[in-house]
């Protein structure tokens, strides 16, 4: 989870994030683990608070306009059991996996419209020394109309909750949705 802190004037507070890994099962900031990710933020924007020269939280209260929460963006295998944690989980291959059942993979969305094109696929074809010009060339391919809407409904539905990205790649470090997701986490 990441929480950024915005002031729309000012130089110093322009905008600052503060980055927090949530205790299993408080990631709504309510419930019995809430207290562990509550004393992470606090330490931390406590810290942020004294570097730009606050003295109490209700001086950063007047200081700070907007206080955002972004859902995080992660990938995960299809074929790997869907976890609680998983928010909103969208395949994003272009073909469906191998012998997966529509049920067994629990989908929230299929959207193939953000997949790579296929003659991108199959000359990537996962070849690791490939992944840096296929990255390049990807996000090419997601400045295209059609792709770059299915991007944008991706960075929607990741404004709210957590996005999960699914793949059928053996190697989810160097797919198509890793690419994804490392453009909807900026």
């Amino acid at each position: 989870m990441r929480i950024i802190l915005m002031q729309p004037a000012g130089p110093r507070w322009s905008r600052v994030m503060v980055a927090a890994e949530p205790a299993h099962g408080a990631e709504d900031c309510s419930g019995a683990g809430a207290n562990s990710l509550l004393d992470v933020l606090s330490r931390s924007v406590f810290t942020l608070v004294r570097a730009f020269g606050c003295s109490s939280w209700h001086e950063i209260a007047r200081k700070v306009a907007t206080v955002a929460t972004v859902a995080e963006v992660r990938v995960r295998r299809v074929y790997d059991e869907p976890e609680d944690s998983d928010g909103a989980r969208v395949l994003v291959d272009r073909i469906w996996p191998r012998g997966m059942t529509k049920a067994r993979a629990a989908l929230d969305e299929w959207c193939k419209d953000v997949a790579p094109s296929t003659e991108l696929r199959k000359w990537y074809s996962h070849d690791p020394a490939k992944f840096e010009e296929f990255t390049h060339r990807y996000g090419g391919e997601l400045e295209q109309m059609e792709r770059a809407q299915a991007l944008q409904h991706l960075r929607d539905l990741a404004a709210d909750r957590r996005l999960t990205l699914l793949t059928a790649s053996k190697d989810v470090d160097i797919s198509e949705a890793t690419v994804l997701a490392a453009i909807l986490n900026r």
